[in-house]
C-alpha cells in the first residue's frame, strides 16, 4: 500500500494545478509540462525501488543464516546500514539523472538485498537499520530532486522485526507502507529516521482540510473541477481519514496558519 502525507496530496494538487496566484515563469507550457513529467517519473522510481527493497528486506530477515566464522545460527536482523547511493547529485548527470555505475551498488548491504539499479535514474537510496529479532528496525529511502531546485523529496519506507520473534525462528514482514519526509532534505541536511509522533485527531484533521478547501475557493486560478473533485463529501472523509493516519502535527500547525496555497507547499516536512 503506498501512502503519503495529506499536505504532501494537496501540494501534490498545487502542482498539478501549476501554482495558484504565481505569475508565470519564463519559458514554454511544453517546459512546465516536462518538468511535471520528470517529477512525476521521479516519484515512480522511487516508489517502486522502495517497494522493491522492503520486500527483498523482509525476505533477508527471515532467511536463516549462520556466521561464517563460526557457524553459529545468527538471530533475524535486517541488512546493515548503507548510506545515499549513489552519493552525488543526479543534476549533475545527463538529462538530470544518475548514471549507471554497477560498481557502486557492490557492497555487502546491496548485495544482501539483491537490489542495484540498471538504467540513468533520479533516484539515491539509502538504509539505516539497527537491532535483532523483536527489536530488528530498518528505515528504506529514497530521495529525488527532479527539477534540480537543490531541495530533496525523500520517500521512506519503515520495517520492523517480527514482535514473536525466537532465534529459531522469525516471521517476515509482510504489510508495505510508504511516506514522504517532504523537500526540506537537502544536499547538506539529509533526512533522519522519524521519531514517532502523536497522530493528530479527527477534529484537527477535519480543521485541516477544512482551511484548504477555504484557500482554494478563494483563489482565482484554482480550477472549479478539481475543485469539485478535491472537495466532494467523499474525497474529503478520505483525506481526512490519511490526514489522521499519515500526517505530522506540525505539518498541520503550519497548514493552518497558511494564508495562501502556495504557503501550504512549504509545510510538508516540518517537524
Amino acid at each position: 500500500m503506498r501512502t503519503r502525507s495529506i499536505v504532501t496530496a494537496l501540494s501534490v494538487a498545487l502542482l498539478i494545478m501549476g501554482g495558484c496566484g504565481k505569475k508565470k515563469s519564463e519559458g514554454s507550457d511544453e517546459k512546465k509540462a516536462g518538468q511535471s513529467a520528470a517529477a512525476k517519473a521521479a516519484q515512480s522510481e522511487a516508489e517502486d525501488g522502495l517497494e522493491r527493497l522492503y520486500k527483498s528486506a523482509a525476505n533477508y530477515y527471515a532467511a536463516p543464516r549462520v556466521a561464517a566464522s563460526t557457524g553459529v545460527k545468527l538471530p533475524c536482523q535486517f541488512p546493515e546500514s548503507n548510506e545515499w547511493t549513489p552519493a552525488g547529485k543526479a543534476c549533475d548527470g545527463k538529462d538530470g539523472k544518475h548514471e549507471v555505475e554497477t560498481s557502486q551498488w557492490a557492497t555487502a548491504t546491496w548485495s544482501s538485498l539483491n537490489f542495484q539499479v540498471n538504467d540513468n535514474h533520479y533516484a539515491a537510496y539509502r538504509v539505516v537499520s539497527s537491532g535483532t529479532l523483536n527489536g530488528a528496525t530498518a528505515v528504506l529511502e529514497a530521495r529525488v530532486d527532479p527539477d534540480c531546485t537543490g531541495e530533496y523529496t525523500v520517500y521512506r519506507a519503515e520495517i520492523a522485526g517480527d514482535a514473536n520473534a525466537t532465534l529459531a525462528e522469525c516471521a517476515g514482514p509482510s504489510d508495505f507502507k510508504m511516506g514522504t519526509a517532504g523537500g526540506s532534505d537537502s544536499p547538506k541536511s539529509e533526512a533522519k529516521a522519524p521519531a514517532a509522533e502523536k497522530a493528530p485527531g479527527k477534529a484537527t484533521c477535519e480543521n485541516a482540510v477544512d482551511h484548504f478547501k477555504t484557500l482554494a475557493t478563494a483563489a482565482p486560478n484554482f480550477p472549479k473541477d478539481l475543485a469539485a473533485k478535491m472537495f466532494s463529501d467523499a474525497e474529503r472523509t478520505k483525506m481526512i481519514e490519511k490526514c489522521k493516519t499519515e500526517s505530522k502535527p506540525a505539518e498541520l500547525e503550519c497548514m493552518m496558519a497558511a494564508k495562501t496555497l502556495n504557503d501550504i507547499t512549504k509545510c510538508e516536512g516540518k517537524k
